[in-house]
């Protein structure tokens, strides 16, 4: 179960949770992390960017932090610390779900992996109001990956419904769901 799992845990607080790999036996799975050190609520570091994006009625992305910077090459791993919230409890769980997608919209995006927040370990119906969530994750550009200017793109939506994503509002939202963060991710050759 969930609790049992220390050591998944504390690489989830304290890194970039990467891969999840399956082998096919219930009890065995395979998980990568970068190991970039992440910022925790034990450390009280706040993010570094500050963002005005609400899904749904009560989920707030209040920032993120990038702790690598925004310049990565192909191939890269790119950390990224969402900073969750709300105001309201809530009573269902959510998934969390960002892709990387080239500014022009000419490749198709790179998406990391979808899960409930602290790699599952904080589920959205154990938030309480107004705690900052501290939301570690990454993702492995590829090799093949045109240079060029890139996006971060978030989502959420029910646990168990992909197709259901939460509305989304504020300053840069496509199609209504998606949450588009205010900055830009250069990838060089």
């Amino acid at each position: 179960s969930w609790s049992i799992r220390p050591l998944e845990r504390y690489m989830a607080t304290y890194y970039y949770p990467l891969t999840t790999n399956e082998t096919g036996d219930p009890t065995v799975r395979l998980l990568s992390y970068d190991t970039t050190p992440a910022p925790t609520s034990f450390a009280m570091r706040l993010p570094e960017h500050s963002t005005a994006l609400q899904f749904g009625d009560h989920i707030q992305l209040q920032g993120f932090t990038l702790p690598n910077g925004p310049l990565y090459a192909k191939g890269d791993h790119v950390p990224i610390t969402f900073f969750w919230k709300t105001e309201q409890s809530l009573a269902e769980n959510y998934v969390m779900a960002w892709f990387v997608v080239k500014a022009d919209n000419a490749h198709p995006p790179i998406q990391g992996h979808d899960s409930m927040p602290v790699a599952g370990f904080v589920p959205t119906a154990t938030w309480q109001t107004g705690e900052l969530i501290y939301d570690n994750r990454a993702l492995q550009l590829p090799a093949s990956l045109p240079s060029g200017e890139y996006r971060i793109w978030v989502a959420i939506y029910p646990a168990g419904n992909s197709a259901e994503r939460l509305t989304g509002s504020g300053p840069e939202v496509i199609d209504a769901t998606l949450g588009v963060l205010p900055i830009s991710l250069e990838i060089a050759d």
